[in-house]
């Protein structure tokens, strides 16, 4: 799994997702009222809907393709690209004391 992080992060999605579900579900029952139900409903309905995304993307991805680029960029082979576009460190942020209103 350590050279497949895309794959093992959909499975923990899909994981919280059913977590999520069953929780909701439970509190919706606990309360009781009707438009709680038609909240829990549409939080299942958009749960399905990332569901099924997750299902798609772990079954036909392209993870390798992105971990080799990943794995060229962290070895330093695009370090020309990176030059100048972001700061790097702390110590390049300027300090600003912190301000209570």
């Amino acid at each position: 799994m350590r050279d497949d992080q895309g794959r093992q992060n959909r499975i923990e999605q899909f994981g919280e997702e059913l977590f999520t579900i069953a929780m909701v579900t439970l509190h919706a029952n606990s309360i009781n009222r009707p438009y709680v139900h038609e909240l829990c409903d549409e939080f299942v309905r958009g749960s399905r809907q990332r569901i099924r995304h997750l299902l798609k993307a772990l079954l036909y991805n392209d993870d390798a393709a992105r971990a080799k680029i990943g794995k060229k960029g962290i070895e330093g082979d695009y370090h020309d690209l990176s030059s100048g576009i972001i700061k790097r460190g702390l110590d390049d942020y300027p300090k600003t004391p912190y301000k209570e209103d």
